[in-house]
Formats: C-alpha cells, sequence, structure tokens
C-alpha cells in the first residue's frame, strides 16, 4: 500500500505503457542515455502504474525506467506496481509525492501537473502572477 491505495505486482509488456502529459515531465534522451549505460537490472525500481477504467495503463512514476527498460531489455515484460481506480488527480498525488534516489520534481513540474488538473490553489497563483503582468 501507498499512502492508503493498493497495488498489485504485475509483469507488463513495457511498449503498451502510456504517459499522460498533462503530469508528466519530459524526459531527455540524455537522462536515458545514462540510464542505459549504468544499467544494472538488480537496482531497477518498479514503475508506479494506474489502470485506468478504460483498461488503458498509465506510468505514475517511472517513464525514465520503463524508456531505459525497452532500450536495454529487448522486450522483456518489466515487474510493475499497478493501481486501479485511482482518479487522475489521485494519479498526480502520488507522482508529486515521489521519493526515494531521483530526480526531484521541480516547483515548475509541479505546479503544471496541478494546474492542468485545475488545482484551486495553483489556479489562484497563476491568476496572480497574470494581473501582475497586467500591472
Amino acid at each position: 500500500m501507498i499512502n492508503g491505495h493498493e497495488y498489485k505486482e504485475m509483469f507488463l509488456n513495457p511498449s503498451i505503457l502510456k504517459v499522460d502529459r498533462t503530469y508528466q515531465r519530459n524526459v531527455p534522451d540524455k537522462e536515458i542515455k545514462s540510464i542505459v549505460k549504468n544499467w544494472n537490472p538488480d537496482l531497477v525500481n518498479m514503475p508506479k502504474v494506474s489502470q485506468r477504467a478504460d483498461g488503458s495503463l498509465y506510468i505514475i512514476d517511472g517513464q525514465h525506467t520503463v524508456l531505459a527498460w525497452i532500450a536495454h531489455e529487448n522486450g522483456k515484460p518489466i515487474r510493475c506496481k499497478v493501481f486501479t481506480g485511482l482518479s487522475i488527480d489521485e494519479e498526480v498525488e502520488l507522482f508529486l509525492q515521489q521519493f526515494g534516489v531521483k530526480k526531484e520534481v521541480s516547483i515548475g513540474d509541479k505546479a503544471k501537473a496541478r494546474y492542468n488538473r485545475n488545482s484551486p490553489d495553483d489556479a489562484d497563483i497563476v491568476g496572480m502572477v497574470d494581473q501582475a503582468r497586467l500591472v
């Protein structure tokens, strides 16, 4: 269980995993090349994936790992933590609460994720910035 949400561990074909760009970061090729260069499958963290109501599978956390896995493991299934029944807002919150030895989610990426999910707090901040530009 993570943050009150239960998951199942499953082996998934990494090529069917999708990324929701409304809250996920872009992944620079340089970062993937670095991960692939220093590849050790024994150190790979399990990606967190949300199975949505239509059955599609979206990466919540671990898109760098999935891309490096695809490049290095030649189509082998990857072991994932799969959540079902999450709202997109719950996916966003799990994404924002990432921990571990990885690049922290930047303030800009957090604001983008919340703004694209219509977070009232971030919508207020965007409104204030827009008002300041008019002055």
